[in-house]
């Protein structure tokens, strides 16, 4: 599951992996409701791969009951997205996360990642890395810096998060989400 607030670039991240980053969208129309998209995931050194069905989430508010109705069911991995460029999407991830960990049946069986997208625009970055690995450690999660026009960091952040996940699934090891108070 992928969210965040609006106009962060969720999409353009999903795009970018599935393997468009030549036809990075200037415009287009913003997710209603949920979008689905899936991707094999090919892990580093090995011969495995993963079938990642991406469920792309409205930001917009007037979805998001529709969108706590999915990841209330079997949420395995979670990708929350902010812009760089606006403080205003990183603090709203506090929200959506402590909605998500209230709707989840079970964090234990839950990884993710956390993604400061538009790096590209460095001159207009606001959030700082601090704060962001900050929020991601308090989450149990990784922080990427990425930039889906560039198609920089987006494919790592992926790959890391289903790594996570395989490998919390096949050592028994709880590398799980669980906000740290």
């Amino acid at each position: 599951m992928i969210i965040g607030d609006s106009a962060v670039g969720k999409t353009s991240i999903i795009k970018v992996l599935l393997g468009h980053p030549n036809q990075f969208p200037n415009k287009y129309l913003m997710t209603t409701g949920i979008d689905i998209f899936s991707k094999t995931i090919r892990i580093s050194n090995s011969e495995q791969s993963v079938e990642l069905f991406l469920y792309d989430c409205s930001g917009k508010y007037f979805y998001r009951e529709t969108v706590q109705k999915v990841w209330s069911k079997n949420l395995s991995l979670i990708v929350t997205v902010f812009d760089v460029t606006n403080e205003e999407s990183f603090h709203s991830l506090q929200n959506w996360l402590t909605e998500i960990f209230k709707a989840i049946k079970s964090s234990e069986s839950t990884t993710g990642v956390t993604i400061g997208n538009k790096i590209d625009l460095i001159d207009r970055r606001i959030v700082s890395t601090d704060d962001t690995h900050r929020l991601a450690k308090k989450y149990k999660m990784r922080y990427f810096d990425c930039s889906a026009k560039q198609f920089n960091g987006i494919e790592e952040s992926f790959v890391h998060l289903v790594t996570n996940w395989l490998e919390m699934h096949s050592n028994g090891t709880n590398s799980s989400l669980n906000p740290q108070t």
